[in-house]
């Protein structure tokens, strides 16, 4: 596993421990790659920080709506 990826999980891990600790809620997403990338390149997005937020955004909703 690269350390990159080890940094970003220790990171995670610190924060979601201390969201949960304060009390605040999680959904955690899982956001699929192709299906990401496909969606970028269907309307010619690039794959930015703020596209992937609102992809998640998209996906919580759809959830939400099948509840």
């Amino acid at each position: 596993m690269p350390p990159e990826y080890e940094v970003w999980h220790e990171t995670a891990v610190a924060v979601i421990n201390m969201w949960l600790s304060s009390g605040k809620t999680l959904q955690l997403v899982t956001v699929r790659s192709k299906p990401f990338l496909e969606r970028l390149e269907a309307r010619g997005l690039p794959n930015t920080a703020k596209t992937r937020r609102r992809y998640v955004e998209l996906l919580t909703s759809r959830a939400g709506d099948a509840a």
